[in-house]
This record gives C-alpha cells, structure tokens and sequence, in this order.
C-alpha cells in the first residue's frame, strides 16, 4: 500500500481503505488539539467529510486510548459514553479506536472504527491498525511542521511589510544585498530616485548601471566599496548618481553582516541625499568668494581716490603752463607750427585725462545725489564725451537713435549715468578682439505703452554663451576672463532702484542687445 500526497489527502487515504477493508460503518481520524478532540477526516458508508468539527475530549472514549496509548474496544460504547454525541448520531454499538504517536511518543492523534453491530478486531486487524496509527502520526507532525512553516513565512512577511513600510517612509536609501553584492531588498527611496521598479531592481548587482546611470569612474568606485564590505570593513563614500531628476549626491554606508562563525552573509548599504547640503556649501564658497572680490574692490576704490586725486593736480598744472604757453609764445609758435600743435595735442590729451580723473572720481568717491528730471540724450552724450577717445582708439563705429522729444526720467545722475557707461564698456570690451572685424556699437531709446522708456545698447560682439546668460546680471559673473563681474550686476541693482528692469537677448546676427525698462509716470508725480 502506498499512501502519497499532503497530510489531509493522506488522512482522508487512510480512513477510506480502512472503512472498506475491515467493513464498517464509520471511520473517524481525529486530532487531539489541548482538549479538543477535532474530526480531520470522517468515513461514513463510502462518503468522505473533511474538518467536520470536534467534541471535547475527555467525554468520548478516545480519552481512554491517549491515556492508555494503545488500541481500546468497546461494545455498547454509548451506554458506557452517553455525553459523546457523535456516538449516538452514528448509532455506534461497537468501538475500537488507535492512537496515533509523534517523535516524542505523545498520543497526536486518535482514529476510531464505528459500528451499529458487536464487531470483535484480532490480533492481525489489530497490528494493522498500529501500522496506520504510525503513519498518521507522521504526517501529523509533517502537517504541524508546515503550518509551523506557513506561519513562520506569514509572520516574516508581515514583518518585512512593517519594516518595508516604514523604510519607504523614509528618504535614504536602504538596500539589502547578499555576500556576492546581489540585491535582495531595497525601500521604495532608491526606486524612486532610479526610475525603475522593485522587481527590476531585486536581483540587480549592487551599481549596475540598469539600477544607478553611473560614471565608469563612480562604477570602480562603488565595486571597490562592495569587496571592502565583503572583507568585513565599514565603508563609507560619497557618489554622484544620475537619477530621473538629474544628478544626486548621496552619502552612502556599507555595513556587513556577521553570521556565528564571523563569515559576511549579507550588506546593507544606507544611503543620505546630501545634494543639498553640497549645494549650501558651494554656495557658502562662492559667496565667501564674493565677499574676497568686494573687500578687494573696496581697497581698490579707496586706492582709485588716492591716485586720482594726486594726479588731479600735476595733470591741471599740465594743462595751465601749456595753456599759457600758448598764449603767451603765440608769435614764436606763429614761425614753428609743427610745435604748436604738438602742444595743442599736449593741452587737449590733458584735459580729457583730467575730465576722466574727475569722472572716477565722481564715481568712487561718497556723495549725495538727489533725483531730477534728466534728458537721456544729454546724459548720453555725456558718457560718450568721456569714452570718445577710446570708441575711436579701438576702430568702433557709433550709431545713435535718440529722438529729441523723449521725456525726461526722474532718477538721480550719478545713477543713469553710471547705468550707461557700464552698459557701454561691456558692449566695446566684448568687441575687444584683434580678429574681429565688425565693430559696431549701438545706442538707442524710445517710448514704450506711453508710461516707460526703453533704452538699448547693442553691440556686434561674438555673444554671450548661453551657460552665462543665465547667470549674467549676477554679482561677479563675467564673460571675460580678466572681468571683475559686477558691471552688470551694478546695471541691474540701479534699474531695479528706480523700479525698471533690464534684460539681454542676442541679436539676429552676431552680438548682444541688452535692454532697460524704466518708468516715466514717478517723475511727473515726483516733480510735480
């Protein structure tokens, strides 16, 4: 007789061949749960039933055969046990039940045989039922072993749902891998940022690029992390991973896993987004820069003033004595043309050095300046007067599109004045090159919705590149290499005092065009 298949296919085996081999009415395999007596299998006239209930044990004449853990017969069983119920619905006359024992002889189990006659079991019929009351008893065991085991794997996965749970809530990066560097676990943090699911990820080697879109360099790095952890040592690095957002740097910790005889079973590697914080300490860097280039430039405003000033007055006493040389050798100079007008070169190159001297230091030195109404063609031409000699020096052809019925603006001097000539100097230094044969500057103004002025200085420059442009009115950001980076920045800081706005686009062909936005309406409400 073979008997195969999960224990209750087998319980159900063994009740059926032995209801129909030692022909009786009922056969009955039961369960001794605490003090419960549970029907696993019930034979009953050719029909099987299955979990079809219990009794307690101990009014039922099975109590006797776990007491005894032998083989029990009765005859007139109900008299003997009238609480037992399930006696008297099979109208059981007759009783034999077996026990069946697990590893450490504990009666597990009891199967009784029912009938409506007096039967009487031999010895033979006897030894045959031990044989199926051994075999009950293993699979009972084998039964409790697998519900040991389905619980142990409900109670783990409930465990690993919690911890999933709570790791997916968090925002690190959590991954389980075995001692070979496979991923076996990972919060939802890793997925998230990597853009593929849970069951792409699981079973990946720990950075492969399908899972981390690494750099070759980064991808050496994080497998020279991965042996380290294998050795058993604590690793930790910090990686640029290229994420679905973009770039994140993560700082990442490999702890290995000890079993009892010290090998490493496994590695968890936690992992924190410190993209943030890199970007605060870049951002402390520049600005601990920034604040280096403003100490140097205020040394270097305090050092402008100096020169300028001691320079002021040898430059006047220049140009006095060649003025009065003039006037006083005129009929000398009469005979000698070709030195008169050297000196008169010598008189005109120090008065434009002077007027320049007395422009930086308008500009570096302190002063009160209070608003009027200005004329941007007078404040125009007046810059221009001051950089007329360089526009021509560097071979730059000017064009000028002021019409002369412009309204005034209501802005302080010193401010629009200093707005255009730093908007001028940036348009002739970015035409600054020995190669460049189109130079061309272009200055211009006109009324924008009859409440704002739009004034414009363009140039035929190379451009700016667009990674600059983005950053362009910021403080020392700069398209020249030897550039300091605050002109603009200082353009912005003045049309945004006076409640304009100012902006840059490149030109149909080549060159910048930058443009200002700056109201009117204040100045007839000021003046007025």
């Amino acid at each position: 007789m073979e008997l195969s298949g999960d224990p209750m296919d087998i319980f159900v085996k063994v009740a059926k061949i032995i209801g129909e081999t030692m022909d009786v009415k009922v056969v009955c395999l039961s369960e001794i749960r605490g003090r419960e007596l549970y029907f696993l299998s019930v034979y009953v006239q050719g029909k099987i039933y299955t979990h079809a209930g219990g009794c307690p044990l101990a009014i039922t004449p099975c109590a006797t055969v776990k007491e005894s853990k032998d083989i029990q017969v009765y005859q007139n069983v109900m008299e003997l046990f009238p609480q037992a119920v399930f006696l008297r619905d099979h109208h059981a006359f007759s009783y034999c039940g077996f026990p069946s024992l697990d590893h450490d002889g504990k009666v597990v189990a009891v199967t009784c045989l029912l009938d409506d006659r007096p039967r009487e079991f031999s010895n033979e019929d006897k030894e045959l039922l031990r044989i199926f009351g051994q075999r009950v008893g293993l699979e009972i065991e084998r039964k409790h072993m697998e519900e040991r085991q389905r619980e142990n794997a409900a109670k783990l996965e409930l465990e690993r749902n919690l911890l999933r749970k709570t790791l997916d809530g968090l925002f690190v990066y959590v991954v389980l891998m075995d001692a070979n560097g496979k991923i076996i676990e990972a919060n939802r943090s890793p997925l998230r940022f990597s853009g593929i699911s849970r069951e792409e990820f699981i079973g990946l080697q720990f950075g492969d690029t399908r899972a981390w879109a690494y750099d070759p360099q980064v991808r050496a790095k994080v497998k020279a992390a991965v042996v380290s952890a294998q050795r058993g040592e604590t690793v930790r690095y910090d990686v640029p991973l290229m994420m679905a957002q973009g770039i994140v740097m993560v700082d990442f910790s490999l702890e290995p896993i000890f079993d009892e005889l010290g090998h490493v079973t496994q590695i968890v590697a936690c992992g924190v987004d410190v993209s943030e914080r890199k970007r605060m300490e870049e951002l402390l860097r520049q600005r601990q820069e920034e604040l280096y280039y403003a100490q140097r430039l205020t040394a270097a405003g305090e050092l402008t003033a100096i020169v300028s000033h001691e320079l002021n007055q040898p430059l006047g006493a220049i140009s006095n004595y060649v003025g009065g040389a003039l006037l006083r050798f005129r009929s000398q100079l009469s005979a000698n043309p070709e030195l008169a007008e050297v000196l008169e070169r010598v008189l005109k190159l120090s008065q434009r050095a002077i007027t320049l001297i007395q422009g930086i230091r308008t500009l570096v030195r302190k002063q009160k300046s209070e608003p009027e109404l200005i004329s941007i063609e007078d404040v125009t031409k007046d810059v221009l007067m001051t950089l007329q000699n360089e526009i021509d020096n560097k071979q730059i052809k000017l064009s000028m599109d002021i019409p002369d019925a412009l309204p005034p603006i209501w802005c302080q001097r010193i401010h629009l004045q200093q707005l255009l000539l730093n908007l001028i100097l940036n348009a002739m230094q970015a035409m600054d090159i020995p190669s460049w044969a189109q130079r061309k500057l272009m200055i211009g103004a006109r009324l924008v919705g009859g409440e704002k002025l739009e004034i414009t200085v363009s140039d035929t420059g190379p451009g700016i590149a667009p990674e600059i442009a983005a950053r362009l009115f910021e403080p020392f950001v700069s398209t020249k290499t030897e550039g300091i980076g605050l002109g603009l920045s200082i353009c912005r800081t003045i049309t945004e005092a006076n409640g304009g706005s100012i902006s840059t686009r490149p030109m149909d062909g080549p060159g910048t065009r930058f443009e200002v936005i700056m109201p009117i309406n204040n100045a007839e409400e000021n003046h007025g």
